[in-house]
């Protein structure tokens, strides 16, 4: 059977993926890339893929991948109207909501390649996180199956080429919107209400509202608001931690087992890591694994309940929380504040099995 790659790090992709794999596992392999370290030319060389999709990927797409393999990636525009960054944002900014999802072949420029198929697709309603989710189900039930039943051949981009320019979290203040009425305000907060999306927001000196949820009925506009102090500068908040991470080191091991939740000093970390919080940088974390008396796998929770594939609800001390499977790590007991509880075996054996579905490939690879 011929093989086929998707890469993507959104949930919403990876849960739409277990669905398209399961409804062609007969005809093609499918394996499953959600990281850029696996994402090399040697592994992909292995698998030899007749199509690597890319629903949504952050990184540069290496040249000899996409010289040698079939790459697809799929943008939120009518090309070549709309290339560049921030799509979704800059239509409804522009006010379009009629626009088209783009099969496109990858290239050296940017979304300038061959077209292979164009959908669809209207914006005109629902959060940023909803059109994404819509979108995905189009790219998965629609637009990826035509390439299994149709000889798709690529075309070359036709029309006036309009580009994009990626936004800033800046931008997403309110201030920044010119002409207002209620539809501009509307689109605005819609428009970037979606996970790990800077959300729209105002500032009143140090407080910071931010909001989301936003629906448009009967000429008013309502929704949810959260208030917060506007955060310091993050130099400070990474001295601070490299100040405390000092006085971490020099502390006694703190005896732990399996199942125990404990509140570590986890720090302020990089880009997407899971981060503690207060003056300690705090966060519960359960222990999957007790490697020795210093070290041992833990799992960070999040009081946030999430769904999705790498995401496990769990209950202790009559409460819920979120078990974050993608953040998974190594720990040093020194990191250890104080024990929370000790999760039942029974939520822990739940909480195993789901993790080891999580971090299984999708496809066992030979060894070299």
């Amino acid at each position: 059977m011929q093989n086929i790659i998707i890469a993507t790090l959104k949930e919403w992709n990876i849960l739409n993926y277990f669905t398209l794999k399961k409804k062609y596992e007969k005809q093609y392999n499918f394996y499953l890339i959600s990281n850029k370290e696996e994402f090399t030319y040697k592994y992909i060389k292995k698998i030899a893929p007749k199509y690597i999709f890319f629903p949504h990927w952050s990184w540069i797409i290496p040249k000899e991948i996409y010289n040698n393999y079939e790459c697809v990636v799929f943008h939120m525009t009518d090309l070549p109207y709309g290339r560049g960054g921030s799509p979704l944002q800059n239509l409804i900014s522009n006010g379009i909501y009629d626009t088209k999802i783009t099969a496109l072949k990858v290239t050296d420029g940017l979304d300038s390649g061959d077209i292979y198929i164009k959908t669809d697709f209207n914006i005109s309603t629902g959060s940023a996180q909803d059109i994404f989710t819509k979108a995905s189900d189009i790219i998965f039930k629609t637009i990826i199956p035509k390439f299994f039943t149709s000889n798709l051949s690529p075309i070359k981009q036709v029309g006036k080429i309009v580009n994009f320019k990626r936004r800033v979290p800046q931008e997403s203040n309110l201030s920044t919107l010119k002409d207002t009425n209620l539809l501009k305000v509307y689109d605005f907060i819609r428009m970037l209400d979606a996970d790990s999306y800077p959300k729209a927001y105002t500032n009143i000196k140090n407080i910071k509202i931010i909001y989301t949820d936003v629906k448009n009925l009967n000429s008013k506009l309502s929704g949810k608001f959260e208030i917060i102090e506007d955060k310091e500068p993050i130099e400070n908040i990474y001295d601070k931690w490299n100040s405390l991470k000092q006085k971490i080191e020099h502390k006694n091991p703190i005896l732990f087992n399996e199942r125990d939740i404990l509140f570590l000093s986890l720090g302020q970390n990089i880009g997407y890591e899971q981060y503690g919080k207060g003056d300690e940088f705090l966060r519960p974390v359960v222990v999957i694994k007790k490697f020795n008396k210093n070290i041992f796998l833990g799992i960070p929770l999040s009081s946030k309940l999430k769904n999705g594939f790498f995401f496990h609800t769990l209950s202790f001390k009559g409460r819920l929380n979120s078990a974050l499977l993608l953040q998974s790590r190594t720990f040093d007991s020194k990191r250890i504040k104080y024990k929370l509880a000790t999760l039942s075996h029974k939520e822990y054996n739940k909480l195993v099995k789901k993790y080891i579905e999580s971090v299984t490939p999708s496809k066992e690879m030979e060894s070299d």
